[in-house]
C-alpha cells in the first residue's frame, strides 16, 4: 500500500460505515440521457414525525437531540484514537460495540470519527508509544481555547503505519471490507 493510501481507506471506511442501507437497493442508476423528474409528496403538518437517517437529529454522545420527543433512532460519537488503541496493537472494541449494539437496539445505525488530534478539547488523542516514536510532534495552545494540544507528525512513517493498521483493524472487525 502507498504511504498516502491509507486515506483512501479512511475514506471508504467512513463512506461504508455511513451509506445508507437503502443505498443498496436503489437500483442501477437511470441512461445519461433520460429525463427524471422528482414530484414530492407534502405531509402534513398534523402527522407525526418521521424518523429520517441523517436528517441531523441523532444521539450525540448519548444525549437525545432537542426538541425532546423526536425520534432519534441514530447515534454518533468521536474518538480520540488513544480510547481505542491502549497499546499498540491492542484495540478496546468494547466502546464501538456498545455503540453498535444500542443503535441496533432502537433500529438505528451508530456513526464514528477516529481523532489523532483533538484541539477543542486539548490534550493528547495518539497513544503514548506513539507519541514516543514522533520527535516532529509538537504542543500548541489553542487560540480560543488556550488549552494544551498535541499535534503528531503527520507525515512521520511510524504515525502513517499505525494509522492504517487503526484503520484496517476497524476494517476487519466491522466488515467493512465487504463495501467493496
Amino acid at each position: 500500500m502507498r504511504p498516502a493510501s491509507w486515506r483512501i481507506v479512511a475514506i471508504t471506511l467512513i463512506v461504508c460505515v455511513l451509506a445508507s442501507p437503502l443505498s443498496a437497493t436503489a437500483g442501477a442508476a437511470a441512461p445519461a440521457s433520460a429525463t427524471v423528474t422528482f414530484t414530492p409528496v407534502v405531509l402534513p403538518l398534523i402527522d407525526p414525525e418521521i424518523a429520517s437517517p441523517e436528517r441531523g437529529a441523532y444521539r450525540w454522545y448519548g444525549d437525545a437531540p432537542q426538541p425532546s420527543g423526536w425520534p432519534t433512532l441514530d447515534s454518533y460519537r468521536r474518538y480520540s484514537w488513544r480510547e481505542l488503541e491502549t497499546a499498540e496493537g491492542t484495540y478496546n472494541w468494547s466502546l464501538i460495540d456498545n455503540e453498535l449494539a444500542a443503535a441496533a437496539s432502537r433500529g438505528g445505525r451508530f456513526g464514528l470519527r477516529v481523532m489523532p488530534a483533538n484541539s477543542f478539547d486539548g490534550g493528547t488523542s495518539i497513544p503514548d508509544y506513539l507519541m514516543a516514536r514522533m520527535p516532529k510532534g509538537f504542543t500548541f495552545a489553542h487560540p480560543d481555547t488556550g488549552r494544551s494540544t498535541y499535534a503528531p507528525d503527520w507525515n512521520d512513517a511510524d504515525y502513517m503505519a499505525r494509522a492504517e493498521a487503526l484503520i484496517r483493524a476497524l476494517a476487519t472487525r466491522y466488515a467493512i471490507n465487504a463495501c467493496n
